[in-house]
């Protein structure tokens, strides 16, 4: 089952001007115009999306969703971007993998991310 994008692309249609930051724990979500920032400051909460078996059907479904809407997202990690989805995003390794409109991010923080992640 895939999440649903409308609501997201939606609400961030509602915004004319700034942003709303929505902050739990050490993890925050910034909704503006054309961009959804996500800053994960603890991955309890990403991993029930990363471990899913349709992680990357996920991405590839959200990145085109996206894309077609305008909009971009920004996943974080402690503040350092490690993927960004959407529109103006392109990487030419992942569109060879049938990954278009995504690109990953600062390579440290993605590692960081993955040793973190392995962690459990």
């Amino acid at each position: 089952m895939f999440m649903p994008v409308a609501s997201w692309i939606q609400m961030t249609d509602l915004i004319k001007e700034g942003s709303v930051e929505i902050q739990v724990g050490n993890n925050s979500l910034r909704l503006q115009r054309d961009c959804i920032e996500v800053n994960l400051g603890e991955l309890d909460h990403f991993r029930v999306f990363t471990n899913r078996e349709d992680f990357f059907q996920q991405v590839k479904y959200l990145s085109d969703h996206l894309s077609a809407a305008g909009k971009t997202v920004i996943v974080k990690y402690k503040g350092w971007s490690i993927l960004r989805l959407g529109a103006g995003c392109d990487s030419f390794v992942l569109r060879l993998l049938g990954m278009n409109h995504v690109t990953l991010g600062n390579p440290v923080a993605l590692f960081q991310f993955f040793r973190t992640r392995g962690k459990d």
